[in-house]
């Protein structure tokens, strides 16, 4: 995937959640009991786009590419898409 690809759909999931409920928060480090909230766990994944955007800016494209392997693994394991989805969203 390429940095302009991946710009992209850091744009594209940023849409969504700008048109939903979520608000951008980061994870309490080493708090656990978030990970059984849905709401403050997609807060979580809004407040990563940001930063993963800062690490595409300065070249730190393999940890960007975690962490949006860290939002997609989410956006499955809560429902939200499918895997051929997320494939779609890489391509």
């Amino acid at each position: 995937m390429s940095k302009d690809k991946l710009y992209r759909v850091i744009q594209m999931y940023r849409e969504w959640f700008e048109r939903s409920e979520y608000v951008k928060c980061e994870f309490p480090k080493n708090n656990l009991t978030y990970l059984s909230d849905r709401s403050k766990l997609l807060n979580h994944c809004y407040y990563m786009l940001g930063e993963m955007e800062n690490f595409v800016d300065v070249n730190k494209l393999e940890k960007a590419f975690r962490w949006l392997g860290f939002i997609q693994g989410c956006f499955w394991s809560l429902g939200m898409c499918s895997i051929d989805d997320l494939k779609d969203d890489n391509r």
